[in-house]
């Protein structure tokens, strides 16, 4: 049933918050990662 009662958006909303935080986290994880198999790459290219 719908009705106007929005105080369960307040856990919706922070749900989503965290969801993004992770997606974020994960990111940059994987953004750090490949950087540094470049890197590591091109070191050994030129050894």
């Amino acid at each position: 049933m719908i009705d106007s009662n929005f105080d369960a958006m307040i856990d919706v909303l922070n749900e989503g918050r965290r969801v993004i935080n992770n997606i974020q986290q994960v990111a940059a994880m994987y953004l750090i990662k490949t950087m540094y198999s470049v890197a590591l790459a091109i070191l050994f290219m030129f050894l």
